[in-house]
This record gives C-alpha cells, sequence and structure tokens, in this order.
C-alpha cells in the first residue's frame, strides 16, 4: 500500500517539512503538518483534533509556530 504524504513527513522529520502531535493522557489528541516556503513563510498543510479536544487546536499551532520559527533562527 503506498504511503500517505503525512506518513513520510511524520517518518523522515525534516527542517523545512514536520509534524508535530499533542498528547493527552498518554493518547494521539492532535497532530498538525508544517512545511516551510521559504522566506520565513510556511503553511500549516493539515490538522486532525480528536473529538472532544477542539479547543487544543490553537495550542497545536502554537507549538507549529514556534518550531517554525526555531528552524528559521
Amino acid at each position: 500500500m503506498e504511503k500517505l504524504r503525512l506518513e513520510e513527513d511524520i517518518e523522515t522529520q525534516m527542517s523545512e517539512r514536520f509534524v508535530t502531535g499533542v498528547f493527552i493522557d498518554n493518547e494521539l489528541s492532535g497532530i498538525c503538518a508544517f512545511v516551510n516556503l521559504g522566506n520565513n513563510t510556511g503553511n500549516i498543510l493539515q490538522m486532525y483534533v480528536r473529538k472532544g479536544f477542539l479547543k487544543i487546536q490553537f495550542t497545536i499551532i502554537s507549538v507549529q509556530v514556534q518550531g517554525a520559527l526555531e528552524v528559521v533562527e
């Protein structure tokens, strides 16, 4: 079976393309993929938040932005 792009990104974390996850009580509750476009810009490609945990989406985005800023520095 062919791998999904997100699956490849999880396995091959790179500074220009990476995935972060949020665990609550040892269960994956959210995941977000980021791609660096250069010139201090980037996109959040995909985001999943488990039902009942929608309020963590802003935390996930904040973590992605911090990770992207660290890559730029």
